[in-house]
């Protein structure tokens, strides 16, 4: 239908939004595949979140970074463990850098930029190096095992299997 239309009486602007093209059909195989890989990343980010949490030896990660970032919190507040912690970014591991926590050296992570104008597209880096470019429509995936291997995802390949096959640790 018309965006203009599809908005209106709702209080959004219809002119501050593209028309997507029909609603997609999305394989069940293929919704299942991708909550299997949504799963899979939420255990190892809780694994990752406790192990930094004992390695910046906080027994409440959660606790001191709602005071740390609190609106008025100064930077000698006593539950400013973290504004302590700050680290040149040149050593391994967590620290502050402008404001943003990264885990350094940060070439050694990996990042997706995925777009979905003026075409559906993804943009898969690693160490700072694109591995993997995908254009069009469809589920597309990399995985690195922990010895470093690659293994990719076609748009017309079974996720579900592809996520089922992946070595234990794969990211």
């Amino acid at each position: 239908g018309d965006a203009s239309s599809e908005y209106e009486g709702c209080g959004y602007d219809a002119s501050l939004y593209w028309d997507l093209g029909e609603e997609v059909r999305v394989p069940e195989a293929a919704v299942q595949g991708a909550m299997s890989i949504v799963e899979r990343s939420i255990q190892q980010w809780n694994t990752m979140y406790r192990k930094l949490q004992a390695e910046l030896k906080l027994s409440d990660l959660a606790q001191v970074l709602r005071e740390a970032y609190a609106p008025g919190t100064s930077s000698d507040s006593p539950g400013n463990e973290l504004a302590s912690k700050e680290a040149d970014t040149a050593k391994p591991g967590w620290g502050s850098c402008g404001g943003w926590w990264v885990d350094a050296p940060a070439l050694a992570r990996g990042s997706v930029l995925a777009a979905c104008t003026p075409e559906p597209a993804a943009s898969f880096s690693v160490a700072g190096r694109s591995v993997h470019e995908a254009r069009g429509a469809g589920v597309h995936g990399v995985a690195r095992s922990p010895g470093g291997g690659l293994s990719s995802l076609a748009p017309t390949s079974d996720l579900g299997a592809w996520a089922a096959a992946l070595p234990e640790g794969a990211l």
